[in-house]
């Protein structure tokens, strides 16, 4: 039995050399000089990564969340964005529901405080995951993103 264990172990360790010798091309500390670097840095809010810290306070107080369609702009060439009340907490769907908007062909991303998600991409409507993506309750202070569209 005390030989088998040897056994065992020993290629155990001999796999794991062969797959720690393996050049590693991308990993993450190699982007700390690219622009994602800020993916990197710990935080204590996710929201803090697309807006500033007075604002984010500001939109926590009034009890709205952001939602911002990312492209196309208004006839006049403005952007889309809206502040939606959700202080008692608003499912994502109902939040956009208010502003006119659905998860239709978009890609839908949503930063809150210890997180950020993003909408299935290739689900159907009714598949599981779209549907609790949809159920996500928003918070005050959350960012809503319709995201550019494959271009």
């Amino acid at each position: 039995m005390k030989t088998k264990l040897t056994i065992v172990a020993g290629g155990l360790v001999l796999c794991s050399c062969v797959l720690l010798s393996q050049p590693i091309l991308d990993f993450p500390s190699q982007r700390l000089s690219q622009p994602v670097k800020f993916l990197l840095v710990s935080t204590d809010d996710m929201r803090l990564f697309i807006s500033a810290y007075a604002t984010l306070n500001h939109r926590i107080a009034r009890g709205v969340c952001l939602i911002d369609c990312i492209y196309p702009t208004n006839l006049h060439g403005a952007p889309v964005i809206f502040e939606v009340p959700v202080a008692a907490g608003m499912p994502l769907q109902d939040a956009l529901k208010k502003v006119g908007g659905h998860l239709g062909g978009r890609q839908v991303r949503v930063f809150q405080q210890n997180r950020i998600e993003q909408a299935p991409i290739l689900k159907r409507w009714d598949d599981p995951e779209a549907v609790k993506f949809r159920e996500l309750v928003l918070s005050p202070g959350d960012v809503v993103v319709l995201t550019i569209t494959g271009e």
